[in-house]
Parts: C-alpha cells; structure tokens; sequence
C-alpha cells in the first residue's frame, strides 16, 4: 500500500511537468507580441516589448518597457500600479523621459515583473488616460505573453539540481556583544577603582590604625627634663626659659582636658579650667604662674635662679596632682568603647539593597502590568525612571532606606562628635548616586569597599557618612543567604515574570 501510494504520488509531480509548466516551477520568458498604436494618426504612440523574457524560471524578474511618443500639448498619465496578471507582480517601476526628432517627447515605462506560475502567462493590456490639449482621452496597450519555466533541471524527468557549496551568512550577536561590553566596562572600573583604593586604603589605614597618644603627663615630664638640661638660667635668657616653660604647662593642660590651651591667652586659659574645676590644685596658683611667667617675657621682669627653681617645681606640681592614673584612663577607654558605633558589614549591607530591590521589583511589575493591559508604552520609561529616583532617594528619610530599616541598620554623619543621624539629605542623595550606573558603578563600590579599612563604600566617603549596625555583634551568614535569595526574587520579579508570563518584549 505504502509503495502504491509513492508511485501514484510520483505521477501526479511528474506527469504535469511533462504535460505543462507547473505550478510552483520556474519561468522563462519570450515576448511574442510588441504593441503599437495601430492609428499612425493619433497623438500618441505606444510600443512595449519584454527584455530579459528569454530562460525565465519560476521567481525571475524580467523586464516590461513600455514607450509613449507624443507631441506638446499632450500629457500621458501612466498609472503608477499597473494590473499586469493574476499571477505576475509588478517588483518595481521606472521612468526615463527624452526628446525625439520632430519636437516630440518619449517617455519610457521600465516595469520589472515577478511570475508565480509557471507556463505561458498574459501579461493584461494596460489603459493609459492622457490629455490631448485639454480634452481627456484613453488609449490601451495590448497585452503580451510570456513563457514562464520550471525550476528543476529536468522537466521530462525532474531531478534535484547538484548540491551547492554553502553560503556564509554573517549577523551581529547583539546579546553578546552587549555581555561582553558590560564585562569589558566592569573590568576597567574595578581596576581603575582597585588602584585608586589600593593608594587611598593605605593612607587610612596609617590614620585609623595609628599607635594610641602618649599620656599628657609623660611629654610634660620628658619637656621638663630637657628644659633643665638646657640650663638657661646660668646664661641669663630668662625669657626663653618662661617661654618654654609656660608652653609645655599650656600644652599639658590642652593634652589633659581636650582644650586648646597654646593658642589661648592667660584670661582665657584659666576660664576654662574654671570651668573644668581639676582636682588637686588651685586655679588661684595657676593664674598666678602664668602672669609671673608673662611679666617675664613680655614685661622684662628678672627673676632670680631661685625663682627659676620655684617656677620649675611649680610645673611639676601641677602636673603631678592632675596627673591621668592608668585606672582613670582605663574607665575612660570602656566608656568610649560602650559608646563606639560598630560599622555594619558588607554582607549585611548587601541584605539590605537587596531587601529594597524587593521591594521596588513588587511595584515594577504593577506597572508592567497596567502596560500589558492598556498598552502605555510611557509606563515602561515611568519604571526606569521610578527606580533611578528610588535608588538615590531612599535614604532621605531619617530611619535610612526600607531596607535599612528592616536590618536595624542606621546611617551616621561620620565627620561630627558625638555621631548623629541629622546630617543634611543631600549629603543622604549623593552617597547613592555611583548606583545610577548599573555596571560601572556598582563594581566600584564594591572594589572600593573590598579594601576600605572601615568597610565604607564610596558614596559614604563622599558624603562623609558612614552605615552602623543596630544590633552588633550578629552573624554575617544569614544575611549573605538572604542577599542571594533577594537576588533571585529580583530576577524572577523583574525578568523571569515580565518576559515568561505576561509576554513583555517577547
């Protein structure tokens, strides 16, 4: 049966190409008439005639020219859509237009057609209307015909052509030569940002991690020695020996009390130790020292070598008696540690973006979907816009981000003490701003604060900001697996969603 069937198949291909030009076959063409006007009298005369109809096969374009001849005062409108056949298209149309002996004017239709069938095809006349000194005529061109061919190599006995060698066909691959533009983007970003923090990172650290200050009272003691070992009374400069000595006793106190005593006056060095009330000495003495040690230097007073002695014990007592104890300091260094603010991780950091790329991806899709049901493409660039302005605005408000908020993270001005969370919000848009770059920028925070001593990213250094940890001391694990997670819901909600179910850009 399955034989039967190829051979009556076999027949019904081949017995029409034998018997005439098949459908769906190739076309060669002849032209069998060429058409003229047969009044030699009228205004205008016409030939037509097929160039290229000779071999024509099946998807061929040859060509069909069409002449007018005619004199001034006629204006010959060729139709620019000509019906040619039911089974010829007309590919194209041109016009060439010259001068002719005895004042006249040819103008020259080229049309080139397209046969999709195969066999003798008619090409249909065409009526041309033209204006003959105002009154409107009608001439026709007479039809021709054309031989139209198979395109199998053999129409008694068809057969494939020989196999052709193959044709390279080369298109651009726009995914990935935008994959690899961004990886070239993000490449040169981190190693310009990788040099840079490698240079900046090294000078921090010798500013953060610098050995702790030496006690107020041991410089005071080394200055007194060496202001002795100088031995300026037994030379007679008094006024240097005041002037070093008043200096180290101010520069004590500024050490001692946080003040800025060697750029004060006497008046103004003493109201603030009155207002600091230190134990173990009276302020009555101080001032008193001070104006003998003034009255020296600026007034020329002599003292004695006995008063030189006096001044110098007098120093020494007073730092002895407001000396810092170790235990004191110790006190003072757990209270500033119980007080420190602990900067949060990197990880934890990240668990908070991402928590706001949530977040905003749920209100991305509502749009995406209200733009799938009315068809405002406007919606689309209202979502690029939106997340543009909510990366750099969300940390305007004071509690920080949604994100931060959820994490008990909490943003600190960092170049004020005590720290404080009131710090201007264009201070809180520019720390956001290297996320409007989605490539660049992002991989430069991230090299950034890869090598920043204090895990600040860029923004915060150039906001002068910095991210604390709400409840320090947590775990870092937990928040690098909710950042992961985070980032796959963002993908799902954002392309996976979109693309896959609700069919945008598909």
């Amino acid at each position: 049966m399955r034989t039967a069937s190829v051979v009556f198949l076999s027949l019904w291909i081949v017995f029409p190409l034998s018997a005439q030009p098949p459908a769906g076959g190739s076309v060669s063409g002849e032209a069998v008439d060429n058409n003229s006007v047969s009044d030699e009298k009228a205004p205008v005369q016409v030939e037509s005639r097929l160039d290229g109809a000779e071999g024509i096969r099946l998807g061929d374009t040859f060509r069909y020219i069409v002449s007018f001849t005619y004199p001034n005062g006629v204006d010959v409108r060729f139709p620019p859509k000509p019906f040619l056949g039911a089974h010829l298209k007309l590919a194209g149309q041109q016009l060439s237009r010259e001068p002719v002996d005895g004042g006249l004017t040819r103008d020259t239709y080229t049309l080139d057609v397209v046969s999709f069938r195969t066999g003798r095809q008619k090409i249909a006349a065409i009526e041309v209307p033209y204006i003959d000194n105002g009154t409107a005529k009608t001439l026709k061109v007479a039809g021709t015909r054309v031989s139209v061919k198979s395109r199998l190599a053999n129409e008694t006995a068809p057969e494939l052509r020989p196999p052709t060698e193959p044709t390279a066909i080369t298109e651009k691959n726009w995914p990935l030569i935008w994959t690899l533009a961004g990886l070239g983007i993000a490449l040169f970003t981190a190693l310009v940002t990788l040099l840079v923090a490698r240079v900046v990172a090294k000078r921090l650290r010798a500013r953060l991690f610098a050995p702790p200050p030496r006690p107020a009272h041991e410089i005071a003691y080394d200055r007194l020695s060496a202001l002795l070992e100088k031995r300026y009374p037994d030379s007679g400069d008094w006024k240097q020996f005041h002037l070093e000595l008043s200096e180290i006793v101010r520069e004590y106190f500024g050490n001692r009390y946080r003040i800025a005593a060697l750029g004060e006056t006497t008046t103004e060095l003493i109201q603030h130790l009155r207002k600091i009330r230190p134990a173990g000495i009276e302020i009555l003495e101080v001032e008193n020292f001070m104006w003998e040690s003034d009255l020296v230097k600026f007034a020329k007073v002599v003292p004695t070598v006995q008063d030189a002695d006096n001044a110098i014990v007098k120093a020494r007592l007073f730092v002895d008696r407001t000396r810092e104890e170790a235990r004191e300091r110790q006190e003072a260094e757990e209270r500033a540690s119980a007080g420190r603010l602990v900067d949060a991780s990197p990880a934890r950091r990240a668990f908070a973006l991402m928590v706001d790329l949530v977040l905003y991806s749920l209100f991305s899709v509502l749009l995406v979907a209200a733009m799938k049901s009315t068809g405002w493409s406007w919606l689309l660039w209202a979502d690029l816009g939106g997340l543009a302005m909510f990366l750099v605005l969300r940390d305007v408000p004071r509690q920080g981000s949604p994100g931060k908020a959820l994490t008990k993270l909490q943003i600190f001005a960092a170049d004020v003490a005590p720290p404080t969370q009131r710090f201007g919000a264009i201070r809180r848009v520019v720390r956001n701003l290297p996320l409007l770059f989605p490539i660049g920028g992002v991989v430069a925070e991230l090299v950034w604060m890869a090598y920043d001593p204090e895990k600040r990213r860029l923004g915060d250094r150039w906001a002068r900001s910095r991210v604390v940890d709400g409840e320090p001391g947590r775990g870092d694990l937990g928040p690098a697996l909710g950042a992961v997670v985070c980032l796959l819901i963002v993908v799902l909600l954002s392309y996976i969603l979109p693309v896959h179910v609700l069919g945008i850009g598909g």
